[in-house]
């Protein structure tokens, strides 16, 4: 009998049903079994593209980032010094453009929640260009304490950036011009209050 050939884009395949399964199951509910099943291919294909269940969760994490990896696409600091009345509505479609990507946002919050799966060297690469973007919005408008570590608190404010747009995309935060501006607002303040009020 012939081997039948698999689909070229398989990977992506198998990453995107992670995605789906995460959104309604958690992390922790996604079967390998039931991707397969879903996508008539059997399990030892997907171990054969990637090595163990913590690699396939990895790498759906990757896909999931995509969409805000680069900082032309998303914004995560558009304003540095915050969002008024004159840039209201281009701060609203920013976010609005990154609602659309709900099932990424809800996976990118639960991998950062997994005890099982979290790799915190594998984020902290991923993060690179965004949180390059971050430290250097932070320096134009505040001077930070010597010997903080701007990076990390770059990556914190991603991360949270990540949990107030996974929010909105699930309709748990009303989401209007004034409301997301003050939610943008909130966490952009908290990182210059945060650099200006702990000094060693």
């Amino acid at each position: 009998m012939a081997r039948r050939l698999l689909d070229p884009h398989i990977d992506r395949m198998i990453l995107e049903e992670c995605l789906r399964q995460a959104t309604k199951r958690g992390i922790s509910g996604i079967s390998t079994l039931d991707i397969a099943a879903k996508l008539s291919i059997s399990e030892p294909v997907i171990f054969a593209h990637f090595k163990d269940k913590r690699n396939l969760i990895g790498a759906a994490f990757l896909l999931a980032w995509e969409p805000f990896a680069h900082p032309g696409q998303i914004p995560f600091i558009a304003f540095p010094n915050g969002v008024g009345k004159t840039n209201e509505e281009d701060n609203y479609r920013a976010i609005k453009k990154a609602m659309r990507y709900k099932k990424e946002l809800v996976f990118l919050i639960q991998y950062h929640s997994s005890p099982l799966y979290f790799d915190y060297d594998l984020v902290y690469d991923a993060f690179r260009e965004r949180r390059e973007t971050v430290v250097s919005t932070i320096l134009s408008v505040v001077k930070p304490a010597s010997g903080l570590r701007l990076d990390l608190i770059a990556n914190l404010y991603i991360r949270n950036y990540l949990e107030l747009l996974t929010h909105l995309a699930k309709g748990e935060y009303i989401c209007t011009p004034d409301n997301v501006s003050r939610l943008a607002n909130g966490l952009l303040y908290g990182v210059k209050g945060y650099l200006t009020t702990f000094r060693k």
